[in-house]
């Protein structure tokens, strides 16, 4: 069974200037730091580092939609080395898919962990 960590008993889970370290299939380890976190105007800022590889920041909002709602989210990624720019090079090579699939990947996230306050595998995480 895939495993599952129970996230709601965490305490300062996302504030400012949380800082927590996650290592995804195929990147090693990395390290985020929340650079803005502001619930009342629904924003969150990460920066997130992989050492000799890239640093991205990640620039989530979101909005409302109609009865619902909407994520709207900016990368920004600075290669780190030749590794670092051959995959920068390969995002900007697939037209925005592979970013959009991060984010489809990232709703898909969000969305389960509100409906069950649990996260889903580090396999299903957007890189």
């Amino acid at each position: 069974a895939p495993h599952r960590q129970d996230l709601r008993h965490l305490p300062g889970l996302v504030e400012d200037g949380c800082v927590f370290a996650t290592r995804l299939p195929g990147e090693g380890p990395t390290v985020w730091v929340t650079t803005r976190h502001n619930p009342a105007a629904r924003e969150l800022e990460f920066i997130r580092l992989t050492p000799e590889l890239k640093v991205v920041r990640m620039e989530l909002r979101v909005e409302a939609d109609g009865e619902g709602s909407q994520l709207w989210i900016r990368y920004t990624l600075t290669a780190l080395s030749e590794p670092g720019n051959a995959l920068v090079d390969g995002l900007a090579a697939s037209g925005g898919r592979a970013m959009e699939i991060n984010t489809q990947k990232l709703g898909r996230l969000l969305n389960h962990f509100l409906a069950t306050g649990t996260a889903l595998p580090s396999r299903e995480w957007p890189r």
